[in-house]
């Protein structure tokens, strides 16, 4: 008891003690392991389990709960515990599980196909197919054979070996049987043989011998044989596919003007065309000429072009290389090229229509086959292609009739300025003012060997080379008339096959124009 101030004596509360023998004026609280749940006591009992309640209460929690700071609380499932007064429970092994809460111990995955690789868990898992659980149900083996197992007449399905039907024998890898007698010792165009049976071959591809190497593709029009591979060929269709491959360089060319449009500059309905370059060769930004090929100065009768080379001239129709330093005379024919009529709205000419390089037809072909720019290679660009013809001849059925005309369907000749092939017109004073078109002068200024002495032969910026229909360099011409004086060889643009004029006297030198009519990156 206890007693405040000399008054009555009262009951120490639970969770305390006095055990004074004299007068005591408060109570002891119990602490620790001990507690009281009686008023009155003059000690505190001890606790084998949890104190709480300020030492008012002692609880033992039992085998398969937990004591969670308040209460004793049942183990969940995938956990148990096998002793008394604990504070945690124990996760189930690997091989056993616990489906119940409240255990003191687990289950094992013992049944004919169960395991269990984790801890803590309520349920086991079964094997798969083909296997089967280990000595301690905590994984499972596979039951299947070894391929290297199968005997002469079996073949492996995956798992197992398994005979192969009378008369029959397994193929190279086991994975099959067939019957020598039937099995294909080649397979026709599309397909390769392996493993006794004909499989396709990649797409695009003619002959192979696997589905990796390809030797023939189906077709040399449509695919070009790349390291074993097919790869089908890419084909302008508009300007931007010029300007994207070639690096603004070319000009897009349609073969059909009437699916093309003039205001995308691309063709429609499935349509294409070629790149052509904006340039000649040797010239302001056209294609380069090769070392190889050799340069000769236009009007020197001492420096010639022998028989079969490769032969350019520059002078009096060209110049040397494309960093020249300008001349007063260059200067004012450039000047003369941007006066010359033009659409409005578009860049004006910006070609030297009368300072040109011309080359022979064997530089020409040299030249083109081995240009390249941009994503494009070596051997992707030729000579004119022979739709040429069509492609040049309706274009000029549907440019612009003057200066500021809109109805056209195309504007790739006259009067189209810089946004043109930057053609010029032959056999006029250069660069006449009110002409569609810058001129050029042809000259027989390019010198050739000739027996015992030179010839002088014409030198025609005006003049483009061009492959023949028949795939050759034919001796042929055709002129289109380009102003309103068509008399004989005035305001002309020449198309060349080969080497000469026919009876109009042998050609020595031409413009090279280089096309690109399909590729692959």
């Amino acid at each position: 008891y206890y007693s405040i101030e000399g008054g009555s004596c009262q009951k120490c509360p639970k969770g305390q003690r006095s055990s004074s023998t004299s007068a005591s004026t408060s109570c002891v609280s119990c602490t620790g392991s001990e507690y009281q749940d009686q008023e009155g006591q003059s000690s505190c009992k001890t606790c084998s389990g949890f104190v709480s309640d300020s030492n008012r209460k002692c609880t033992s929690c039992s085998a398969g709960t937990k004591w969670n700071g308040s209460s004793c609380e049942n183990c969940p499932v995938g956990y148990y515990s096998n002793t008394n007064n604990t504070t945690t429970c124990i996760a189930c092994s690997s091989g056993t599980y616990q489906n119940e809460i409240g255990k003191t111990s687990c289950k094992s995955c013992n049944g004919s196909n169960q395991y269990q690789d984790s801890t803590g868990q309520s349920t086991c898992k079964t094997c798969g197919s083909n296997s089967v659980p280990n000595s301690g149900h905590t994984g499972c083996n596979s039951t299947c054979s070894n391929k290297s197992s199968c005997t002469s007449t079996q073949y492996y399905d995956g798992c197992y070996c398994q005979n192969c039907t009378a008369g029959q024998v397994p193929n190279s890898d086991k994975t099959g049987c067939y019957t020598p007698s039937t099995a294909p010792t080649s397979c026709a165009d599309g397909k390769y043989l392996a493993n006794g049976s004909c499989n396709n071959c990649p797409s695009g591809c003619k002959k192979c011998t696997s589905s990796t190497a390809c030797s023939e593709c189906t077709n040399s029009d449509d695919y070009k044989l790349v390291n074993g591979v097919c790869k089908e060929y890419k084909r302008p269709k508009s300007q931007a596919d010029c300007d994207n491959w070639t690096n603004n360089s070319s000009i897009y060319v349609p073969y059909k003007i009437d699916t093309y449009n003039k205001d995308t500059l691309s063709s429609t309905g499935g349509d294409y065309g070629y790149c052509m370059t904006k340039f000649n060769a040797g010239d302001h930004t056209g294609p380069d000429i090769p070392a190889v090929v050799k340069m000769h100065k236009a009007g020197d009768s001492n420096d010639y072009c022998v028989s079969n080379d490769k032969c350019c001239f520059y002078g009096y129709s060209g110049r040397s290389d494309k960093t020249t330093v300008r001349t007063a005379a260059q200067d004012k024919c450039t000047t003369e090229a941007k006066n010359v009529y033009h659409i409005t709205g578009v860049e004006p000419f910006n070609y030297e229509g009368c300072k040109r390089t011309v080359c022979n037809k064997e530089a020409a072909v040299y030249i083109c086959q081995n240009y390249h720019t941009g994503k494009t290679k070596a051997g992707d660009w030729g000579l004119l292609p022979k739709e040429w013809y069509s492609a040049f001849n309706e274009g000029f059925s549907y440019e612009p009739p003057n200066k500021n005309s809109t109805d056209h369907k195309i504007a790739l000749l006259r009067y189209a300025g810089g946004n043109s092939l930057q053609l010029c017109q032959s056999h006029k004073s250069a660069n006449d003012s009110g002409v569609g078109m810058p001129q050029c002068t042809t000259a027989s200024r390019c010198y050739y060997e000739h027996y015992d002495s030179t010839i002088a032969r014409d030198c025609a910026p005006s003049a483009l080379f061009m492959e023949n229909y028949s795939g050759v360099y034919s001796i042929a011409n055709r002129s289109y008339c380009m102003g309103t004086n068509c008399n004989y060889r005035n305001g002309y643009i020449d198309i060349h096959y080969g080497h000469q004029y026919g009876s109009n006297g042998v050609l020595g030198g031409a413009s090279v124009r280089c096309a690109l009519q399909k590729f692959v990156e």
